[in-house]
């Protein structure tokens, strides 16, 4: 049989097989797959979870048929995992399923679970509890799950905050980002009232070998908001560390806590993308009286002035008339950034200027200058900072002309 002839016949064959091919992948796409095809249609789609578990039934029985699924199942699968997920919002009977399966031999299985108990509504202490075990999972991804899930458990996670702060010291440094990232939820807007610990070891990780972890430390300590003295003075430190990412991170967390947090938040708007921040915090009357006692805090701010990151000269412009120091290094550094290239940084640089009333007067020339700036806010700022450094050495004067009392008898 010749190649003429065999090749027309081959031609045919693949086209038959490849329409039969068609025709069933047709047919099985228009059948109703049930639960399998229900899982995968929610699968990326989290605002719909919550219906779809009213649609099987709710409760006890959505977390009995949604058990079921999982256990026959074979291997892990997208639908598997967003059964698993569901469980979460099953009520009890579906926390119930979530311990059950944490106990599972396999680690995308415990991995889900781990996403589910911080998703879930119910119970808690019992969710805590397992997510506490599992973040001492052999498995580096189990306890980086373990550690989010807690996080999202927010304020009713406190009591386990020691199992996160114990695992800033894991080997594996996506759990310690994560766990970082955790403490940052847990302890939200806490402050002073943050145990001891975690500010310790969060400070500590802003020394982390992994950019990633150090960049974690440093916004969960923004979000808690503790603005002693130690504290600031270390994250100042920071804005000189060799992580790009980790000084913006250090920055922004600056600008979210410490003295500069009242008014600091009208140009902090641009790097957090939230415009309701977008008000005129041109007054410092909002912030407490503040003034750095460590002689380091000005030379880590001189330092990070010629910072290339825009958050981070932001973050020195404010902060750098809480210093106590000498004064031509005040001035030294808000000369330089009444001149910088974005108007944010200029409009900040002016803001300082002023609070330091006559200790500015060295930066008359530079503040003259702002006012035929091209940002209404710089100039605006400016002109507010001139009458203040102009009222501060009238009342200078105005006192030293007055006669010294006599000296009482």
């Amino acid at each position: 049989m010749t190649l003429k002839k065999v090749l027309p016949k081959a031609i045919v064959a693949g086209l038959a097989l490849s329409s039969l091919t068609i025709a069933y992948a047709w047919f099985v796409a228009s059948m109703d797959l049930g639960l399998s095809g229900k899982l995968a249609a929610v699968a990326d789609k989290p605002h719909l979870h919550a219906r779809m578990v009213t649609e099987l039934g709710g409760g006890c029985k959505a977390a009995e048929r949604l058990l079921a699924y999982v256990g026959e199942s074979v291997g892990p699968s997208p639908e598997r995992n967003t059964a698993i997920i569901l469980l979460g919002l099953c009520g009890e009977s579906g926390v119930a399923g979530l311990k059950e399966l944490s106990r599972s031999t396999d680690t995308s299985t415990r991995c889900a679970v781990a996403k589910a108990l911080g998703r879930a509504k119910d119970n808690v202490d019992t969710r805590a509890s397992v997510l506490a075990v599992l973040l001492g999972d052999k498995e580096g991804s189990v306890r980086r799950w373990a550690a989010g899930g807690l996080g999202d458990l927010g304020e009713a996670a406190t009591l386990r905050g020691h199992w996160l702060v114990e695992s800033l010291g894991d080997e594996n440094d996506q759990v310690r980002e994560a766990s970082a990232m955790a403490l940052g939820r847990v302890y939200a807007g806490a402050g002073d009232k943050c145990p001891e610990e975690v500010i310790d070891r969060l400070m500590c990780a802003l020394s982390d070998t992994s950019f990633a972890v150090e960049a974690a430390a440093a916004s969960s300590l923004g979000v808690i908001g503790r603005c002693d003295q130690e504290s600031l003075v270390r994250l100042l430190e920071r804005l000189n560390g060799s992580s790009r990412l980790a000084r913006i991170q250090v920055a922004k967390a600056l600008l979210l806590m410490g003295p500069a947090r009242g008014w600091g938040r009208f140009r902090l708007s641009r790097l957090l993308i939230v415009e309701k921040f977008r008000r005129g915090y041109e007054e410092r009357s909002s912030a407490p009286e503040f003034t750095f006692a460590d002689p380091a805090a000005l030379q880590h701010l001189k330092r990070a002035s010629r910072s290339s990151e825009y958050p981070v000269r932001l973050a020195v412009a404010l902060y750098v008339s809480y210093c106590s120091q000498p004064l031509p290094d005040e001035v030294h550094v808000l000369e330089g950034l009444l001149g910088d290239e974005v108007a944010d940084i200029r409009w900040a640089a002016a803001l300082s200027a002023g609070s330091l009333g006559r200790r500015a007067a060295g930066l008359t020339e530079a503040l003259n200058r702002a006012l035929r700036d091209s940002d209404t806010h710089v100039r605006q700022a400016a002109a507010k900072a001139l009458e203040k450094i102009k009222k501060a050495q009238q009342e200078k004067q105005a006192k030293d002309k007055q006669p010294a009392e006599a000296p009482v008898k």
